[in-house]
């Protein structure tokens, strides 16, 4: 059992009573709608189509679902297997930029088999190897560009056995604060570093574990989504909340705020500290 800050454990102790004692869960379900699917691959304007790609926006739990009705099929096709890509990069609101969305479909190629494995049952840490291999370009496998942890850990979480989790700088950022130090590396404060490799990804699903455990939450994924929180900032995400949202994004207000400059020690006003 991790041995966590006993301050900022407390506090996301708080920050989740608080959302069970007055967040309806329908409130809650508004915190995942992603974005629309068919408008975001139409932006990446890539040579090959994709027939029938939803034109409205999903939640988290919309989209598994979409994606468990390919799951429990017989054969997958390619066709498949990217279709449910692109949603999740969508749902994600990945960037469309040549060096992200673009870049992520133009190298589709390089790890698209491991999605498919995914869907057939690929081990969570086995398919992060895998992704970590392509982005890293270890090996004679074609480079995968565009597509950092932040978003394969989206593919693993999504598209696997659900024992993996999504690893974006929103957790990331979450589990340093909570251990007191730099569990997961992160680049200039703000993106999860691509040199974190397997053995990052454990310990990071260890430590949401012992959360799951310590806060007596009911699976893995509602501790995921405890510490990934929600924007105490953006003007849309405060309008679907309503007056929900101070309490709904509480924790992330807490980790914006304070987690750079308090207890870890490694950063200072955004600037890692030497």
């Amino acid at each position: 059992m991790i041995e966590f800050d006993q301050k900022a454990i407390g506090k996301l102790k708080s920050c989740n009573d608080a959302i069970n004692k007055t967040v309806p869960p329908e409130i809650m379900k508004k915190l995942w709608i992603g974005g629309n699917t068919a408008k975001w691959f139409t932006h990446i304007g890539v040579v090959w189509k994709i027939a029938h790609l939803p034109t409205y926006e999903m939640d988290r739990y919309q989209l598994m679902e979409e994606i468990n009705k390919v799951r429990h099929q017989t054969s997958i096709s390619k066709e498949q297997v990217r279709e449910q890509i692109i949603k999740i990069f969508s749902w994600g609101r990945m960037k469309t930029s040549k060096t992200t969305g673009k870049a992520a479909l133009q190298s589709i190629e390089s790890y698209e088999s491991i999605c498919h494995d995914l869907l057939c049952g690929l081990n969570s840490l086995k398919a992060y190897e895998k992704f970590f291999e392509r982005q890293n370009n270890i090996g004679f496998f074609p480079q995968m560009k565009g597509v950092g942890p932040a978003f394969y850990t989206k593919l693993i979480y999504f598209l696997g056995d659900k024992t993996g989790l999504i690893m974006d700088q929103w957790t990331a950022k979450s589990v340093n604060k909570l251990c007191g130090n730099e569990v997961i590396k992160l680049e200039n404060n703000t993106t999860v570093s691509k040199k974190n490799d397997v053995t990052v990804y454990k310990r990071y699903l260890d430590i949401v574990s012992d959360i799951q455990t310590t806060l007596e939450l009911p699976t893995l994924s509602k501790a995921e989504e405890l510490i990934f929180s929600c924007s105490h900032k953006q003007a849309t995400v405060k309008k679907q909340l309503g007056h929900h949202h101070k309490v709904c994004s509480a924790w992330r207000k807490y980790i914006a705020e304070k987690g750079d400059d308090e207890g870890t020690g490694t950063y200072r006003n955004g600037k890692k500290v030497k």
